[in-house]
């Protein structure tokens, strides 16, 4: 019975032990243990230079601070490597068709917005220019003859376009973004398509342009295609890629004219037009007043077909407008201010 009594004496008094640890006291010393840990871990890990007692981890550090600091500097480098300076005068290259027949008349609508030395480009004319139109006057657009096309002559002026921006295209420098595409009789407002352009990616493929005012030319032609009389702008890759598939479009199209070509052969390569509407193709007669008195709350960027419009200012023939306008701040042109 002694040897029952003793045996049963050993639990009896460890069992008393742990009744006496009450579940506070573990709950502190767990608390206090959590707690030290918690501090040992933020400043070993967020302040391992400040923490003299924790050299072991500054290797590691100074390891990842000098790789970021790197990596970012290198791309701070070729962010301004790539970044490039936004569009000027200098970047587009104008292809501008004209004629020996009607260059006389129509060089007064050119020379006023042309900035020789400045400005870009060429006056296409479909022979060499004959006396009455030499010596070429200087503040005019240099001129250039297109070359005979493998064509029969039936079709030469539908594809006399397509010629002109390919000789465009070999003339062109390297820094060129855009190619401008007009007739002789346009008026570009040219700090306003230079703005109007720059807004857009020149290494994309666009097609930027707008349709006509009069209704009946666009169920005729197209409500999606850019008319060349208002302007049309191309970009560099655009070109490249028209140009490359020129001679297929030509044959596939045989017979279409030069702006309807151009828009036919583009949609088939799914380049869309995108508009703008500061360009104005202008198919109507007569005053005009009411609709540049309603334009647009955008830049004007061209005007269009002169010799049948009344002159813009009252008093003035269309030369004399044509010059006066082109002597307004371009930015403000026909915008409408109102004032509280």
């Amino acid at each position: 019975m002694a040897f029952k009594n003793s045996s049963n004496t050993k639990p009896t008094k460890l069992s008393h032990i742990f009744q006496n640890l009450s579940l506070s006291t573990l709950w502190k010393s767990l608390t206090v243990s959590g707690a030290l840990l918690f501090l040992l871990h933020t400043f070993a890990f967020n302040n391992p230079h400040k923490m003299m007692t924790h050299k072991l981890f500054a290797p590691l550090d100074l390891t990842f601070s000098s790789s970021s600091s790197s990596s970012s500097s290198s791309v701070s480098l070729s962010l301004q490597i790539t970044r490039e300076s936004p569009t000027n005068i200098s970047h587009l290259f104008f292809v501008i068709v004209g004629s020996t027949k009607t260059w006389r008349y129509r060089r007064g609508y050119i020379e006023p917005w042309w900035r020789p030395n400045i400005t870009k480009g060429y006056v296409f004319l479909e022979r060499p220019p004959g006396r009455d139109l030499l010596p070429w006057p200087n503040q005019s657009p240099p001129f250039s003859v297109n070359k005979e096309s493998f064509i029969t002559n039936k079709f030469k002026t539908q594809i006399r376009l397509f010629y002109s921006l390919l000789e465009s295209f070999k003339k062109a420098s390297k820094e060129t973004r855009w190619f401008v595409i007009a007739d002789d009789d346009t008026l570009f407002f040219l700090d306003n398509l230079v703005k109007a352009l720059d807004r857009y990616d020149h290494k994309k493929h666009y097609y930027i342009g707008m349709n006509s005012e009069n209704v009946w030319s666009n169920a005729i032609f197209a409500f999606d295609m850019g008319y060349g009389g208002g302007g049309y702008a191309l970009s560099y890759p655009t070109v490249v890629t028209l140009l490359s598939n020129m001679e297929e479009c030509i044959k596939r199209y045989l017979g279409v004219y030069s702006d309807l070509l151009s828009f036919r052969c583009l949609a088939d390569l799914g380049i869309d037009l995108t508009l703008e509407k500061g360009m104005h193709q202008i198919d109507l007669h007569g005053d005009i007043s009411g609709l540049l008195s309603a334009h647009p709350q955008s830049p004007l960027i061209s005007l269009h077909h002169f010799d049948v419009i009344d002159p813009i200012f009252p008093g003035m023939t269309r030369q004399q407008s044509v010059n006066h306008l082109m002597k307004t701040d371009q930015s403000r042109v026909l915008q409408q201010t109102i004032c509280h």
